[in-house]
């Protein structure tokens, strides 16, 4: 296995890794006792290397807006179509974050777009639909 596919194989269940120039039986009943349990067998290199990843990834994800994952939603998209399904209106939605109605327009446009919605209306039922409001 590639130190490329650690991240991978652990995101399908796997809780235990042993190399293959020092598999022994001993070790073989370890890990799988191991993994009973719910604890891994791993070498420190490859702890070390998934610990990267996930350092990596946590870095990459505070760049990028959070996203509601199988909705697609922004959490910004998010917390303007939650008021508009609370029934406020795009001028008081606009005071309440701080943002122009022209921006508040431009966030309703741009997810209906992106997500193949007809309007406002249906944004904010796709959302719901969703459970991310």
């Amino acid at each position: 296995m590639r130190e490329s596919q650690l991240s991978r194989v652990v995101g399908c269940g796997v809780v235990s890794i042993l190399p293959r120039a020092s598999i022994a039986p001993h070790l073989i009943v370890r890990a799988v006792v191991a993994s009973g349990k719910g604890e891994a067998v791993m070498p420190k290199r490859v702890v070390r290397r998934l610990l990267e990843e996930a350092r990596e990834f946590h870095q990459a994800a505070r760049r990028v807006p959070q996203v509601h994952a199988e909705a697609g939603l922004t959490d910004r998209e998010v917390e303007v179509l939650r008021m508009f399904a609370d029934g406020h209106d795009t001028g008081y939605v606009a005071v309440q974050l701080r943002l122009s109605e022209r921006t508040i327009k431009k966030i309703v446009q741009d997810l209906t777009r992106r997500l193949g919605l007809r309007n406002r209306t249906h944004a904010v039922s796709y959302a719901l639909r969703a459970g991310v409001i």
